[in-house]
């Protein structure tokens, strides 16, 4: 039976030290399940910087590491799973053991350590889980206070979130406690400083590694793709170049949004919302612009339920909705932070769209364009017959939408998400994710403002 290793902790950042425990325990066991924790009442600098900022650097401090996943399941939900119900959750993939450091293990003899103490069932779980001990240069050990079932890791560096903490809030770099892509992301957005985190920062593309995604229908694209992929093509990139229209951004970012590297778009499609024009970003000789502005923008986090129970969950960049599978109107029910705002609205459907997503179908259902890092986003109604007048409402970013079937038997609604279909959908709930971003990166002459005048007063270019 192979054996998988779970390292919890609040990576609050992810150092050096944490990358090098998960190293060692990946020669140790067939896999590592990196799982940041959610929302602790005991950890005072939880909420140092966003959820969505920590999920971001947890995936790029360990990236790239073999036998190492991150799972940010706590992160979006914001809870702490208990060691005791991960063991539950994650018994039917193996032999399962728990990561914990050495000295959250002093007293064990006594029944005094950290684990027995403060964790939930702290006896029990002492008694019955499997311990893999990380033990640090600096980090005592007495074998007497080890529990019944272990087996001791050792880890050649050391080092604290809280140390690297104090070192960024003194205006230092932490450049030997942080991996440079984490440290570049720390910068990039100014984390873990006396000011709120930036929404939108410079990039610097000198050097930098890109990964070139084009629309395979489009010969235009596919040339310039030819052209830049002996020199820029990279499979480690630490930027991902997009050659085709709105559409191409969607796919790319689908599939390449955990790298989380920002997103450069360029425009071989029609109104390109996401996307720079050639004239912005590259001279004559194909050379990238290095300095570009990068937004930071919102996924949305969507669960579909369908009417045997199950469920599936989905993040999306753009827009969800359910629609009616038959020649008769849906009737659903809309609610708003679990109040019921809408009692039947009978409709074709109902779609949820980030602000980046509101030039799209949410703007053919009559609703309005928003520029892509407007911090609101936007519930649709289409074909709207009941209540007469209502087409859209624009929501916080903290809200939670959940749209339900009202007549489930007799008239069957579709659900989309990213391309994906479900059929026979009982109810779509949606908000922003907790743990799901993407940087969108634009040259300094792009301008979004513009665009979306144009489209609003009917001087963009035709389809």
């Amino acid at each position: 039976m192979a054996r998988l290793c779970l390292f919890t902790g609040s990576f609050n950042p992810p150092g050096l030290h944490h990358r090098a425990a998960a190293m060692e325990l990946a020669k140790t066991f067939e896999a590592v399940q990196v799982i940041p924790c959610g929302y602790r009442p005991d950890k005072p600098n939880h909420d140092a910087i966003p959820t969505v900022l920590r999920a971001a650097l947890t995936d790029l401090g360990f990236s790239r590491l073999d036998r190492v996943t991150v799972d940010h399941f706590d992160l979006e939900r914001d809870v702490a799973t208990t060691n005791v119900d991960l063991d539950r959750r994650f018994s039917s993939q193996g032999e399962l053991w728990h990561a914990v450091w050495a000295d959250k293990l002093e007293g064990g003899r006594k029944g005094q350590s950290e684990v027995q103490t403060q964790w939930h069932d702290g006896p029990r779980a002492w008694q019955t889980l499997r311990f893999a001990v990380l033990k640090t240069p600096d980090m005592a050990l007495d074998r007497a206070d080890l529990p019944p079932r272990h087996q001791v890791v050792i880890v050649p560096r050391s080092g604290s979130s809280r140390e690297i903490r104090f070192v960024l809030f003194s205006g230092q770099s932490a450049q030997e406690q942080l991996d440079p892509r984490v440290r570049e992301f720390i910068h990039r957005y100014s984390l873990y400083t006396l000011g709120p985190p930036r929404t939108k920062a410079s990039l610097d593309l000198a050097g930098k590694k890109l990964k070139i995604v084009a629309d395979t229908w489009n010969a235009a694209a596919l040339e310039r793709q030819n052209r830049l992929r002996a020199i820029r093509d990279d499979d480690n990139p630490d930027a991902v170049l997009v050659l085709g229209g709105d559409g191409t951004m969607l796919r790319a970012i689908r599939e390449n949004w955990a790298l989380r590297v920002p997103f450069i778009g360029l425009n071989y499609g029609h109104l390109g919302f996401l996307m720079n024009e050639s004239a912005e970003l590259f001279g004559t000789d194909d050379r990238l612009v290095e300095k570009l502005l990068v937004r930071r923008l919102p996924m949305l986090h969507v669960t579909i339920t369908k009417r045997d129970g199950s469920k599936v969950e989905e993040l999306c960049f753009n827009d969800a909705w359910v629609e009616r599978s038959t020649g008769q109107t849906a009737w659903l029910t809309l609610s708003l932070n679990g109040e019921v705002r809408l009692e039947k609205v009978v409709c074709d459907g109902i779609l949820v769209s980030t602000a980046a997503g509101s030039t799209a179908y949410a703007l053919s259902m009559g609703a309005p364009p928003l520029l892509a890092d407007t911090p609101a986003w936007l519930v649709v109604g289409s074909n709207v017959m009941r209540p007469l007048g209502w087409k859209t409402a624009m929501l916080p970013m903290d809200a939670e939408v959940k749209v339900v079937n009202a007549a489930p038997d007799r008239r069957l609604l579709n659900g989309f998400v990213f391309n994906n279909k479900y059929e026979d959908v009982l109810a779509m709930e949606a908000r922003v994710s907790r743990v799901a971003s993407v940087e969108l990166a634009f040259s300094e002459k792009h301008d979004m403002a513009r665009k979306i005048s144009d489209l609003q007063f009917g001087t963009v270019k035709a389809l």
